[in-house]
């Protein structure tokens, strides 16, 4: 993942979505196993069905890349795919009313240790504000670790920000590392800890999205914006 070029992920189609996502998940195949279970450790993963009526979906058998394909579904960017007998899947991410804690699929696990480790970026500056109490998560643990990633990486849809990808996943590592040499902090509830992370990423490496998205497409109607 942390050789991950845009040329791995470009596959601009017609349908729901800018991109097919045909490349990325053959770029998947060649990182993960084929199948759920042929993974060492149990994963699962959630998306949505658009199909009918939303339902958030626990994937957790047979096909491996497809699945963590349909749950990286950002819709707009990606097709939505089909898996396991279910069609027209995105990321379960996009339908906070069905999973608002992104940890629904936790409670399929077959083994449920007593320590929960949930990490919560907060990209709205929002700081506490973003961290779930451990009663509204599905899942009941006897300790509960949030850690939140202040100021973390954005990564633009070009060249030069996929490229920071290994960099940013470097960088947030050494920043948790770092912290972890400090206690923990009381959080919201009984037996809740949290551990606030700086990240510090440099803006100067941050970049919207959608702008470069609209570079990497060349609308004439958005000019590209020159650097001074």
């Amino acid at each position: 993942i942390t050789e991950l070029k845009l040329a791995d992920v470009w596959d601009p189609g017609f349908g729901l979505g800018l991109l097919r996502g045909e490349q990325f998940q053959r770029h998947l195949a060649k990182a993960l196993p084929a199948t759920f279970e042929q993974l060492k450790t149990r994963f699962v993963c959630t998306a949505v069905t658009l199909w009918g009526k939303p339902t958030v979906l626990i994937l957790s058998s047979g096909d491996l890349p497809g699945a963590v394909r349909a749950s990286c579904g950002v819709p707009g960017i990606m097709h939505p795919v089909s898996h396991s007998g279910h069609r027209l899947l995105i990321d379960s991410g996009v339908c906070k009313s069905h999973d608002p804690t992104g940890a629904v699929g936790l409670a399929s696990l077959p083994d449920q240790p007593s320590v929960l480790l949930h990490v919560v970026c907060d990209r709205s500056g929002v700081g506490r504000g973003a961290v779930t109490p451990p009663s509204m998560l599905p899942v009941c643990r006897a300790k509960v670790i949030t850690i939140l990633l202040t100021r973390p990486p954005a990564l633009g849809f070009d060249e030069e920000s996929i490229g920071r990808l290994g960099t940013a996943i470097e960088h947030t590592a050494t920043a948790v590392m770092k912290r972890l040499e400090q206690p923990l902090e009381k959080g919201l509830e009984e037996g809740h800890w949290i551990l606030e992370v700086d990240v510090s990423w440099p803006a100067e490496w941050t970049r919207p999205w959608f702008e470069s998205l609209l570079d990497r497409l060349r609308l004439p109607c958005c000019p590209r914006r020159r650097k001074s």
